[in-house]
């Protein structure tokens, strides 16, 4: 595609301008559309949360749901982050995969708990995704730590209900209640002690 109607589609799925798109599809294959880091019009109507532009980019575009840029974030990766629920949803039930890792090991379970979006970590959870991703050396760390450290008592809760480990350590230092008491967080720091209160008396 040439990089004048790249840009001109990219800008669009930017905006939410679903009418040009849509003129910009009857003369070009949007699915040749890329920004930097191989970012498709997907990658970026997703992390907008435009749901009918994704609607339109999948259903009609054609563009593979679960196609992933450089750094290996894919459209279900971006609209967690977003906390775009309704998108998410859509994204899983056209047969997005909703725990893919970037490449540096994050799932999206790691970008809703880190940016506390609680109702989008109970979606991916209900999915049945790990609630304790694998770690290694460069992701920061499982949903829970993640979560704990930026204060996000509603996301730390739901990630606990369903089995978190609060005793979890990452880097031989950093525990979910550590990252909590960081962030100033008593309501986490609550949440996490009579977690592990329970725990202890069993």
């Amino acid at each position: 595609m040439a990089p004048v109607l790249s840009a001109v589609a990219i800008r669009a799925t930017v905006d939410g301008n679903l009418g040009l798109l849509k003129k910009m599809a009857s003369r070009t294959d949007l699915r040749e559309a890329k920004g930097p880091g191989g970012w498709t019009v997907l990658h970026f109507a997703a992390a907008r949360g435009h749901l009918n532009v994704c609607k339109f980019l999948v259903e009609e575009s054609r563009l593979d749901v679960n196609c992933a840029t450089a750094d290996g974030e894919t459209p279900i990766a971006l609209a967690a982050a977003a906390g775009a629920v309704s998108l998410l949803r859509y994204l899983v039930d056209h047969g997005g995969r909703p725990a893919t890792p970037n490449s540096m090991g994050r799932t999206p379970l790691h970008n809703a708990a880190q940016n506390g979006h609680t109702e989008a970590v109970i979606l991916l959870l209900s999915e049945g995704v790990d609630v304790d991703p694998i770690i290694n050396s460069r992701n920061g760390g499982m949903p829970l730590i993640m979560a704990a450290g930026k204060g996000h008592d509603q996301a730390v809760k739901v990630l606990l209900d369903h089995g978190a480990d609060p005793n979890r350590v990452v880097h031989g230092i950093f525990s979910p209640l550590l990252m909590a008491c960081y962030a100033g967080s008593l309501k986490c720091m609550k949440a996490l002690v009579e977690v592990q209160s329970v725990v202890h008396s069993t």
